[in-house]
């Protein structure tokens, strides 16, 4: 919670079915009891939810979750890629 914007609001998702239970409300309730009710009903929550000790991010995004895979491991697909692209030697 730490590591986001807007605390609750950032990691629920209101398209799910169990949050017409709750509604907006949710967010309005003390941070426990809105915790305990994530815990109970965890379709609730936006996913994929991925975190380091500096990064968070919340929902499916391509672009975004590469920056949790090791730079040095983006370098060697980057280079795999460029490789792809290149004219074969005649």
């Amino acid at each position: 919670m730490a590591l986001s914007d807007s605390g609750l609001d950032d990691i629920v998702s209101s398209r799910s079915q169990a949050y017409s239970k709750f509604g907006p409300e949710l967010l309005d309730l003390p941070l426990n009891t809105a915790l305990q009710i994530l815990c109970d009903y965890p379709k609730l929550l936006r996913r994929p939810i991925i975190v380091s000790n500096t990064k968070l991010q919340i929902g499916f995004n391509e672009d975004e979750i590469r920056k949790f895979i090791p730079r040095s491991i983006r370098r060697l697909e980057c280079d795999d890629l460029l490789k792809q692209l290149e004219p074969p030697q005649i």
